[in-house]
């Protein structure tokens, strides 16, 4: 439950650099910056090279850096990222083509279970405005990765595992199980600005993501549910 604002690293992590199986619950990164004049400032918001441990219900919100402005997670296999929305983060740098993972940059089979991605930036050239998966195996499952660019996901080297998410692409739907492309008809309240469009809460329409994230509600830890539809989250 940190607050986590207006930091600035050389390097590695404005806001937090950590090593091993840290677990990082409710907190939020804001407005943290890392920079490095001669090579990539990575990990704007919060800079991981960990086995283990558990990214849950964080915002990522207005962090900058070139490379993974939200969170940047260098051979984090076994690592949970899980209700957290990335939201605002842009990748700057003098060679767009360098940029890469405005939301997050990661390398090692990391989970990601109920995120939403959405308003992060990037100059035209770089990759993955939200997810940049630089290798190996990682998990996106009951995401929305919904940006004004159709470079939402960006695979460099791995076979991602990729279920039951909205991702946002010029045309067709990421392969797997469950994926599909539309727009998920956000509304805001307070500083939110990404919950999902509710006629029950007395939008005009439902968003597509509601009941769209499959049927094991038991597997992300609802207290009481089996085998129920789920929504896709919304921080």
């Amino acid at each position: 439950n940190c607050y986590i604002a207006s930091n600035l690293a050389d390097d590695q992590g404005g806001g937090l650099h950590m090593y091993g199986p840290v677990d990082v619950l409710g907190c939020t990164f804001y407005y943290n910056d890392s920079s490095d004049e001669y090579f990539h400032g990575t990990g704007g918001g919060l800079y991981t090279n960990s086995v283990g441990g558990h990214i849950n219900d964080c915002l990522f919100y207005e962090n900058s850096a070139e490379r993974g402005a939200g969170l940047y997670a260098a051979n984090c296999p076994d690592t949970r990222v899980f209700n957290c929305l990335f939201y605002g983060n842009y990748t700057y740098g003098q060679n767009p083509l360098d940029q890469a993972g405005a939301g997050a940059y990661i390398s090692g089979d990391i989970n990601f279970f109920n995120c939403t991605f959405a308003a992060n930036l990037m100059a035209p050239g770089g990759s993955g405005v939200s997810i940049f998966v630089y290798d190996d195996n990682p998990v996106i499952r009951r995401c929305i990765l919904w940006e004004e660019s159709d470079n939402s996901l960006y695979i460099n080297n791995g076979s991602p595992t990729v279920s039951y998410s909205n991702i946002n692409l010029s045309s067709g739907t990421w392969p797997g199980t469950g994926n599909f492309d539309a727009n998920p008809l956000y509304t805001s309240s307070g500083n939110i600005p990404c919950y999902l469009s509710h006629v029950a809460t007395g939008q005009a329409s439902d968003s597509p993501c509601i009941n769209a994230g499959g049927s094991n509600a038991s597997s992300i830890s609802f207290l009481g549910a089996s085998g129920q539809t789920v929504s896709m989250t919304q921080y």
